[in-house]
């Protein structure tokens, strides 16, 4: 990226608007055979609409939008924008600029030409019925930096004591605003194993960010995972209440999954009301999730939880059976996941007469059930075999020069074994301090 900056002076960064969400799958042909070709001929004997057809398949249909996440999608994206570039290549054969996905980098030598750019990218992007974020438009005046301006400020951090740490981090974010701050601090600490009394000083705050960052919430369940002897259940259960609650009336799916995975693996009883929530949530990752939990602790036994699956069972068969319990297409719609696993797993078997059964009908899912397929594993484990033990040693600028003093005269005085002569009396903190620095300096590139 630094060698674009050469004698530009201003540096323009421009961002597609909800990017996957907009991408018109029609607009895939016409990226690759032409706009004007591929409407003329809408037939499989073009490549472009093959791939438009499958890219519907995946999301119910849907033209508009495409799903986000894998890398098919990702390989769609560039067929398109590769032929975006070479369009604005074609309008500015000398421009300077980079593209990440959907982020552009430019750079142009005066005002003039960014209005020109500008301008051209946002006609040639409209023909593949994308748009900029006029919000992101952003321009920066020559001299240039590349990256994010918090990276070295929080590398200096990192010899810092961990709840020290982590508070510099909170301060940081809230000068910068950027969550890859909060994502940064919590890697950083993420195998590290305290003692009892180091994770007392980190655990409130620890909580309070993942309930303020559930999205982070992969990066908090390790942590908590690698510190769980010491990790208090009763405040790790109210996190997820407020999680669930903040998140579930906004559709907010991703994080209130996640806050019933927790609840799983931390194996931690949560109130009949909170059940019933995710039950009656249409989250159907989240459902699954809860039924596993229901089945794991027997909790089927009790009136009100087995009342509470037969609403469930019977809103799915009116919902989706349409009366009709051998409807093929029943499975191919968005609650297949949650109706297989269901099925395969026993935990919507109300009654003996009142079976959920209902994959099996299928052929297809049927063929995967006989195979042993599974989608979700509700025994995982987390494999986290040798967690870090932070054992650092803190002293005083003083102190430190001080063995320093005594480091630079005991390479004078070597023996003729090459080893250190200790005739100079250090201490046995200054000796351990030595040999943590010697074993940090093989270990370091520095």
């Amino acid at each position: 990226m630094e060698q674009l900056y050469l004698d530009n002076m201003y540096e323009v960064r421009l961002d597609i608007a909800s990017f996957f969400d907009s991408i018109y799958t029609h607009s895939i042909p016409w990226a690759i055979h032409t706009k004007k070709m591929a409407k003329k001929d809408k037939s499989e004997s073009l490549f472009g609409n093959i791939l438009d057809n499958c890219m519907q398949n995946l999301n119910y249909g849907q033209t508009n939008g495409i799903l986000v996440g894998n890398a098919v999608s990702r390989i769609i994206s560039e067929i398109i924008l590769c032929t975006v570039d070479k369009e604005i290549q074609n309008a500015f054969p000398k421009l300077n600029y980079k593209r990440y996905v959907d982020d552009y980098y430019i750079y142009v030598k005066n005002e003039f030409e960014i209005n020109q750019v500008v301008s051209v990218i946002r006609q040639v992007l409209s023909k593949y019925e994308l748009t900029l974020n006029e919000n992101k438009i952003e321009v920066f005046k020559s001299p240039f930096t590349y990256g994010k301006p918090w990276v070295e400020q929080m590398k200096g951090f990192l010899h810092l004591k961990s709840d020290i740490f982590l508070k510099k981090t909170i301060m940081e974010y809230n000068n910068n605003k950027d969550i890859q701050i909060i994502k940064y601090g919590l890697k950083v600490i993420r195998y590290q194993k305290f003692s009892k009394d180091e994770w007392r000083l980190l655990e409130s705050t620890l909580i309070n960010l993942w309930v303020r960052f559930p999205s982070l919430s992969y990066i908090f369940v390790v942590i908590f995972k690698v510190n769980e002897e010491h990790l208090r259940v009763s405040l790790l259960k109210k996190a997820i209440y407020s999680i669930v609650d903040n998140n579930l009336p906004f559709r907010n799916d991703q994080e209130v999954i996640w806050a019933i995975w927790t609840v799983k693996i931390f194996n931690i009883d949560i109130s009949k009301g909170y059940i019933t929530n995710i039950i009656q949530s249409k989250n159907w990752l989240a459902i699954i999730i809860m039924l596993d939990i229901i089945k794991t602790k027997k909790l089927k036994q009790k009136k009100s939880i087995l009342k509470l699956l037969e609403e469930l069972y019977d809103e799915i068969f009116i919902e989706y059976l349409n009366e009709d319990a051998n409807d093929p297409e029943f499975m191919w719609s968005d609650i297949w996941l949650l109706a297989y696993e269901a099925d395969k797993n026993k935990w919507l078997n109300i009654s003996q007469e009142k079976r959920f059964l209902f994959a099996r009908k299928n052929q297809f899912f049927k063929e995967l059930r006989t195979l042993g397929i599974d989608f979700y594993n509700g025994s995982y484990q987390y494999n986290i075999l040798e967690p870090i033990s932070k054992k650092s040693l803190y002293i005083t600028r003083a102190e430190f020069g001080s063995i320093l003093e005594k480091l630079q005269k005991s390479f004078k005085a070597k023996n003729n074994s090459g080893e250190i002569d200790n005739g100079l009396e250090l201490t046995k903190e200054e000796e351990a301090l030595l040999e943590e620095l010697h074993e940090a300096a093989n270990e370091s590139d520095y």
